[in-house]
């Protein structure tokens, strides 16, 4: 029996060996993908369809924070999520707080998972507003916490625990708000947001106190770049974290 050789142009022969030499990177980022796909279907097992909707809808509108998580994730140091009624939590930080992190983990109440679906804080309304996802916002700060944890009170004295503790929330605040704000671009076709939908963005989340706080530091006020995007650098934390001290409470750690 005599075999036709079969002729393969130069090109496609070059682009497969293009393919061959990135097919560890494909495997790599498709493992990460079901990792994070794994995770969301063990909180829709646990928590239920409604909870992993609202999770799994705020993840998918920041690709910022999908990356973060599946990047976590693959390095054992992201664990997944835990949703439940407030009164099934322990004392400690579920006394404190409607989300938390706990042995790398993100832990949400039920309650709070409903209150970060109100979008509307501020009265007044334009016709081209685009929505917060407050749940953007408050998984982005969180998995910020399991990636740079607070220091150990003992590791140093109170006041500068205070401070770092402090720094490292303004970040989780400023991660928060970027993610926050892809995924409104996200809403809005993929454009980034003018002047006034900005502003009604910050007017309206959950978690606006913060940056007017850090707008309102007289020694060094929080500036935004004209996208509404906040720099994570060490003039935006320390205009977050100092009045930061003095703040309320917020209800994610």
């Amino acid at each position: 029996m005599m075999y036709r050789a079969v002729k393969f142009p130069f090109a496609s022969l070059l682009l497969a060996l293009a393919l061959l030499a990135g097919a560890p990177a494909v495997v790599h980022a498709a493992g990460q993908a079901v990792r994070l796909s794994a995770a969301l279907q063990d909180l829709k097992d646990k928590s239920g369809a409604e909870a992993h909707a609202q999770v799994a809808a705020a993840v998918e509108a920041s690709a910022q924070l999908r990356d973060r998580m599946e990047d976590l994730l693959s390095r054992d140091r992201f664990k997944g999520f835990v949703v439940l009624p407030k009164a099934q939590l322990p004392s400690g930080k579920g006394g404190r707080f409607g989300g938390y992190v706990e042995d790398s983990k993100i832990v949400l109440t039920l309650e709070l998972l409903t209150q970060l679906r109100k979008s509307r804080y501020f009265d007044v309304v334009e016709s081209d507003d685009v929505p917060p996802n407050n749940t953007t916002f408050a998984l982005a700060h969180l998995l910020h916490h399991i990636e740079h944890p607070k220091p150990a009170p003992l590791s140093m004295p109170i006041q500068s625990y205070l401070l770092a503790s402090m720094q490292q929330e303004a970040s989780a605040f400023i991660v928060g708000w970027n993610a926050m704000l892809e995924a409104a671009e996200t809403s809005n076709s993929g454009r980034p947001l003018n002047t006034r939908q900005q502003a009604q963005l910050l007017l309206n989340t959950r978690y606006a106190f913060a940056f007017h706080l850090g707008m309102e530091n007289k020694a060094k006020a929080l500036e935004f770049d004209g996208h509404g995007a906040i720099e994570l650098n060490e003039a935006n934390i320390t205009a977050i974290a100092t009045p930061l001290l003095k703040a309320r409470m917020a209800d994610i750690e």
